[in-house]
């Protein structure tokens, strides 16, 4: 009996697939966790979401001009898509769960199709097997890396997800329409990837470093896409970025950078009150995202930072060393696609480097976009392995995703309620503030007012003034709520 010859694009299609219900099954635990962290702010207390008339609003042009108060309202398409759960699943944390997880299968799917569309573009000396190896890497580091799993178990961080779709569609159908690799008529590919474009940028704002992603293929391609379109298609999608910035976000900016509160900085009070300060912050933003990617063993929903009013030159010579690392790589290596790996990072790292101060310094999903860099760089690194030696290509690989596999799985419980996050949290950094206020409200809601006391004492002793009506008002209530007398330093305040 013979069997069918199946060409080379069905069996891409067929583990395509597979890696989409792998994706899937592994985050199944996922579907019976709570809500948490920002889930009761944009998804349970938003009243924007419980008429589904208010998408009107989100798709009115007026709206890009005169932003509308609603919670998370500077991403429309984040919002459309949690108003669209809310219409089919309400307060059902599961709906929004497999969302998210659906959302995150396609973006492994994308990265190992777009992983071995790269590799057919910028490695065409590549063999048949170095490609699998290459995609197969890329798609399951990008998968099952543990740092992926913050963005993907909280479904109001939906806006990671939706972006990184987005934007993997806008350079994956711009490698694959201008550099020639399918027949299509340009205009159609413009149009649509200039939409996917959009269409990230309104679901956040990192999709802003796209057009430069899109740049950094041109200039490896050297001269092989159509210069005439290409310089056209570049300059409208820089355009596109700019006006995004300068009119969408302008006027949606809620907090003055140097007069906001940052409670996950310690020594300073913002980044912006000292030139040696805002430096540090940099250099330790850039080390710890290093450090969680290579070493995803501490990780934490919430990280505080010491940052000293002068400058730290022992992280900075580190710092500068990883610089000096990377731009060393992209110096002497030959491999273009290894350099497109790096560069990925690199541009996709810049708004979440700090540079623009953000309120919450550093996060797990700050890096989702920025991941798909790593991955390709770890794919890269599996097939040159592989032309030398396969079996230990495909024994290393094999295990540096199961490691991440197993960590993955393992994180995902501390996901299931607000209650066991802010645990985890607070056993990660006993001296976080916000954690331990945090924690502390969650105790009430259990009832477990002796233990939030606890929590609210050691908010006071940290710093008496972060928040401190309200944290105030919760230390009386726990007295209260226990049947103890309330100390009189407390009574009117």
């Amino acid at each position: 009996m013979r069997f069918p010859a199946f060409s080379r694009a069905f069996w891409w299609i067929v583990v395509g697939c597979g890696l989409f219900f792998v994706a899937v099954v592994t985050r199944l635990p996922l579907l019976h966790h709570a809500f948490a962290l920002d889930d009761f702010k944009i998804i349970v207390a938003n009243d924007f979401l419980v008429s589904a008339r208010n998408a009107l609003i989100l798709f009115d042009p007026r709206y890009l001009f005169h932003p509308y108060p609603i919670i998370c309202g500077a991403r429309p398409i984040t919002v459309f898509s949690l108003l669209v759960d809310y219409h089919f699943w309400h307060l059902n944390p599961f709906g929004y769960h497999l969302s998210n997880i659906i959302i995150h299968a396609l973006n492994t799917v994308m990265v190992f199709v777009g992983a071995g569309l790269c590799a057919k573009r910028f490695a065409a000396h590549y063999t048949h097997g170095q490609r699998w190896i290459l995609a197969l890497t890329a798609g399951c580091v990008f998968c099952f890396h543990p740092l992926q799993t913050e963005a993907v178990a909280i479904a109001s961080f939906r806006g990671d997800l939706l972006s990184t779709f987005f934007s993997l569609s806008a350079v994956g159908l711009f490698i694959t329409v201008f550099g020639g690799l399918i027949r299509a008529r340009i205009i159609i590919g413009f149009v649509v990837s200039a939409g996917c474009l959009i269409f990230g940028l309104l679901s956040k704002e990192t999709a802003v470093t796209v057009p430069l992603v899109m740049i950094m293929a041109v200039l490896f391609s050297r001269g092989k896409f159509p210069p005439r379109a290409v310089i056209r298609f570049s300059f409208v999608c820089v355009a596109i970025a700019i006006t995004y910035l300068f009119v969408f976000w302008r006027i949606r900016i809620e907090y003055p950078l140097a007069s906001s509160a940052y409670p996950t900085l310690v020594g300073i009070q913002s980044p912006l009150s000292s030139f040696a300060g805002y430096i540090n912050i940099v250099i330790n933003a850039w080390i710890h995202h290093w450090a969680v990617i290579v070493a995803p063993w501490h990780l934490s929903v919430d990280y505080q930072m010491l940052i000293p009013d002068s400058i730290q030159f022992g992280r900075l010579f580190v710092a500068g060393g990883i610089v000096i690392i990377l731009a060393g790589i992209l110096r002497r290596t030959r491999s273009k696609l290894l350099s497109f790996g790096i560069g990925w990072f690199i541009i996709t790292y810049l708004p979440v480097s700090n540079i623009i101060p953000l309120i919450n310094t550093v996060n797990d999903r700050y890096l989702y976009l920025p991941m798909v860099g790593i991955a390709l760089v770890v794919g890269v690194m599996a097939a040159q392995l592989y032309a030398l030696r396969p079996s230990i290509a495909i024994a290393a690989a094999a295990g540096l995703i199961g490691w991440y596999g197993v960590a993955t799985f393992s994180r995902q419980p501390v996901f299931a309620t607000d209650y066991a996050l802010y645990a985890a949290a607070v056993a990660r950094s006993p001296e976080n503030i916000r954690v331990r206020y945090n924690r502390g409200i969650s105790l009430m809601v259990h009832n477990d007012f002796a233990n939030a006391l606890t929590e609210f004492s050691q908010v006071m002793r940290l710093n008496p003034r972060y928040k401190r009506p309200l944290v105030v008002r919760s230390i009386i209530d726990c007295y209260r709520e226990q049947g103890i007398a309330v100390p009189a330093k407390f009574e009117g305040n």
